[in-house]
């Protein structure tokens, strides 16, 4: 007798210090862009949840920010890291093994022994094997890992293993008709959300150091003419402080003008139509 096919579904959290390449590794695992990714720390502000699906079932996973460093971002980030955890059925404790033990990855630890649900532990970033601190992290294991997988994200090496290893310990459910409804890439947010996240990471590419932490999309209109062929984005870019509107605006306009620029051809791949973007600066 032919036994049913196990379905297999279940909500997997992505925990790790600030640019230890969370987002790449969401982005890569489902195949399309679903997180802002950066060279710059702290980037994804929100819990962004995307789904993978395949025969064997469906995986909810949340990316989580790292940890900010002032004390109302902070605790933020911890409420977000503690409310993905506890709704998870296993944890992905991802550590780029490149950089040194720190205080971050502590701390991060800590909620994650803590919350008593499985982890894995994943080594990011194998593509570089120097230098590497893998010692470090193993040994600060007091409690065993489901498993111990080594991937580079960028590079798509082995994260077949990851899933392979999250299906095969994720519990049988029923398919969650759900994301049908949800917008392309498969993503959580409505589509002011992944606008807003879209814009904040071309800041994060685009300007100086000190800029990005200060400045906060908001998109105010978001619309398409009759046919579908066209999109048109309006929105404002808050800062904190009047005088990073000079950083933003650029000379004559043209950094605001790149960041439009930069939203707009990344919109216009993946929606299929021409775009038209308008942000203003304001304080």
């Amino acid at each position: 007798m032919k036994t049913k096919t196990e379905f297999k579904v279940g909500k997997v959290a992505l925990l790790g210090r600030p640019n230890s390449g969370k987002s790449t590794l969401l982005n890569n695992l489902i195949g399309q862009k679903v997180a802002v990714v950066s060279d710059k720390p702290q980037t994804t502000q929100s819990r962004i949840t995307a789904v993978y699906q395949d025969l064997r079932g469906q995986i909810f996973f949340r990316d989580t920010p790292g940890l900010f460093q002032s004390s109302l971002r902070r605790q933020n980030s911890i409420s977000i890291i503690k409310e993905s955890i506890s709704d998870a059925n296993i944890i992905v404790y991802v550590a780029d093994h490149t950089r040194h033990w720190g205080s971050e990855e502590a701390d991060i630890l800590k909620l994650v022994l803590k919350s008593l649900k499985p982890f894995i532990l994943l080594f990011n970033k194998i593509d570089r094997p120097k230098p590497s601190y893998k010692d470090q992290y193993l040994s600060q294991m007091v409690k065993k890992p489901l498993a111990v997988i080594e991937v580079s994200a960028l590079k798509n090496k082995n994260l077949h293993v990851l899933l392979d290893t999250l299906f095969s310990n994720l519990p049988n459910g029923k398919r969650d008709e759900l994301v049908d409804e949800y917008v392309s890439p498969l993503l959580s947010q409505n589509s002011t959300e992944y606008l807003e996240e879209l814009i904040r990471e071309k800041i994060f590419l685009l300007t100086r150091q000190e800029v990005p932490y200060q400045a906060t999309p908001h998109v105010t209109l978001v619309e398409t003419n009759k046919e579908e062929t066209r999109l048109k984005v309006k929105g404002t870019i808050e800062v904190t402080e009047d005088k990073y509107k000079g950083f933003l605006i650029g000379k004559n306009g043209s950094k605001i003008q790149e960041i439009c620029e930069a939203v707009k051809k990344e919109l216009e791949l993946l929606s299929n139509k021409k775009a038209t973007v308008v942000l203003k600066v304001i304080c």
